[in-house]
């Protein structure tokens, strides 16, 4: 890598998890001239495609060597020329290939150096696959600066006990993960009493979302004077340009990301790009000579993600956050996951971030099931559904609670460490709609007549009785449907609040039960004969 880089060479990545198909697209678009490959991975090219394997290169007994090393003393290196190219995913999954120059790269080390997070006598372990940018600077940014790096052998990095020993036996200084990773780490060493890693002096943790309690235990159990920090990250800003040491004594849920790195600009700005208030959320915009370059072949994806502010050239993340008054940024996740569901705006970041408040779970992710089902997936093992709708409750609108908890204790993740969403386990949704049967045989006749009302509304032959309308995907228009019948048909007056507070026929059929003016209960049948309300204009 660092020998590409300093001839003048481009350097770009290939994922060995990738198809055929799409790494022959990948070389297709940055018209490359070597593809450097291994017993591995050699397989995966045809003929046309030029190769060389570097396992030759360390075998071959041939000393006899005709280059002629003048010949570099030719090569025209500049600041601009472009250092290495790599692949990264939009809000679509179309990958775009970014552009990084040498000076781009160099300004980041630089910072890097500033706030003495990594020195010339750092020894690095070098944690990252390939297919993420962060490898980039763990192993040219650690030689460049005079530092040692670690290297794991292939898939080391999801070995906690082969990681353990490496930390230990090359007295390991600094080591930058996820959050996902980096709890299974400390769940490992903490139960089986591993000795403290005294060397260790900086762990960079990007987007951490374990409590401040695991941090503590993690602090005090394993290591001595170490510094912890929270990152944020973007390929198209030179990996990282957000950081904030943690503070143990910090008695917030959420962590910030911190501040923006000297040579960076951060400004927070609504959809009509203007500027926000403090504590409100916001888009980012980025503004640095660090930043990419541009789209490979991309002009177009280049020019919608650059934009002028008084002069200067900012860079959209496409990324909400929010700044407090001491200045410090909190994400709250990405703009284009704002949705309509059943009528209303559901953000799936502002569920997300409730969750993650929550002292028991590290890890969160929302999506909706097949455009009809709003379904939370967490990581943890100390709550239950019950509990978890009973916090969301609490917190959230009626229409942004999830009609489905999947609880895991480990979320799956892909090769760069993110939440593989083709491998969440699909929950059963029959199992949501159905009634109880045991319990339907208890129905008082109020709860019959609330049922069968529950029934038309939501054109489900037998609603369950314990489930709230928006866990059967109400809307307020639904409300409003319910309330009709339930005037027309039992004679009672009841407004929308009543329901959003009772919201299943159980829970109504207690609160609806003294505003009837029958002795018998099971007369309320009568009162079918009540002069009809108009249905509301609305429905």
């Amino acid at each position: 890598m660092l020998s590409i880089v300093t001839c003048g060479g481009i350097y770009c990545p290939l994922s060995f998890y990738d198809s055929e198909n799409d790494l022959h697209l990948l070389l297709q678009n940055i018209q490359s001239h070597l593809v450097l490959v291994h017993c591995l991975t050699k397989t995966k090219f045809d003929g046309n495609i030029i190769s060389l394997d570097i396992g030759s290169i360390l075998t071959n007994t041939i000393t006899e060597n005709n280059t002629n090393i003048d010949t570099f003393l030719d090569v025209v290196l500049t600041p601009k020329n472009i250092a290495y190219t790599i692949s990264t995913s939009g809000s679509a999954d179309v990958p775009k290939l970014v552009e990084i120059q040498h000076y781009n790269f160099i300004g980041y080390i630089r910072s890097l150096i500033c706030m003495n997070i990594l020195t010339n006598k750092d020894t690095v372990l070098q944690m990252s696959c390939a297919s993420n940018s962060i490898h980039i600077q763990e192993i040219i940014g650690t030689l460049i600066v005079g530092s040692a790096v670690i290297m794991l052998h292939p898939r080391g990095n999801k070995d906690v006990t082969y990681i353990s020993n490496v930390l230990q036996q090359k007295q390991v200084s600094c080591m930058q993960t996820i959050p996902e990773r980096f709890d299974s780490v400390l769940k490992f060493l903490l139960e089986y009493d591993c000795i403290k890693f005294n060397t260790l002096r900086n762990i960079n943790i990007r987007n951490i979302t374990s409590t401040i309690q695991s941090i503590k235990e993690l602090c005090s159990n394993l290591f001595n004077n170490v510094h912890i920090w929270n990152s944020y990250s973007s390929t198209e800003t030179m990996v990282d340009f957000l950081y904030h040491l943690i503070d143990l004594n910090d008695k917030k849920s959420i962590f910030s990301i911190g501040y923006p790195f000297s040579n960076y600009k951060c400004i927070i700005l609504d959809k009509y790009l203007q500027p926000i208030t403090i504590g409100q959320i916001g888009e980012l915009f980025v503004g640095s000579v660090d930043i990419f370059t541009a789209y490979l072949e991309r002009n177009d994806l280049t020019t919608k993600v650059f934009i002028d502010i008084d002069n200067e050239v900012f860079y959209r993340t496409g990324d909400l956050v929010r700044r407090d008054n001491r200045g410090l940024l909190y994400y709250k996740g990405k703009k284009n996951r704002q949705t309509k569901f059943h009528g209303h705006d559901v953000d799936l970041n502002e569920i997300e971030q409730c969750l993650l408040e929550h002292i028991s779970i590290s890890a969160s992710i929302v999506i909706i099931l097949d455009d009809s089902c709003l379904t939370a997936y967490v990581q943890s093992s100390g709550i239950d559904e019950n509990q978890l709708r009973e916090y969301c409750e609490s917190r959230l609108s009626y229409h942004m609670v999830p009609s489905v908890f999947v609880i895991l204790e480990q979320l799956p993740l892909n090769e760069n460490g993110k939440v593989d969403r083709e491998l969440l386990p699909t929950p059963s949704l029959s199992a949501i709609t159905n009634a109880d049967q045991s319990d339907s045989m208890l129905l008082t006749p109020l709860e019959k007549d609330l049922q069968c009302i529950f029934s038309e509304v939501f054109d489900d032959e037998l609603p369950n009785l314990n489930m709230s309308f928006t866990e059967m995907g109400g809307t307020s228009l639904n409300v409003l449907h319910m309330i009709y019948l339930i005037r027309q048909q039992l004679g009672i007056e009841i407004d929308a609040t009543l329901v959003f507070n009772y919201p299943s026929i159980r829970q109504l059929a207690q609160v609806v039960k003294p505003l009837l003016s029958l002795d018998d209960e099971s007369s309320i049948i009568s009162k079918t004969s009540a002069a009809p309300v108009d249905l509301p204009v609305s429905l």
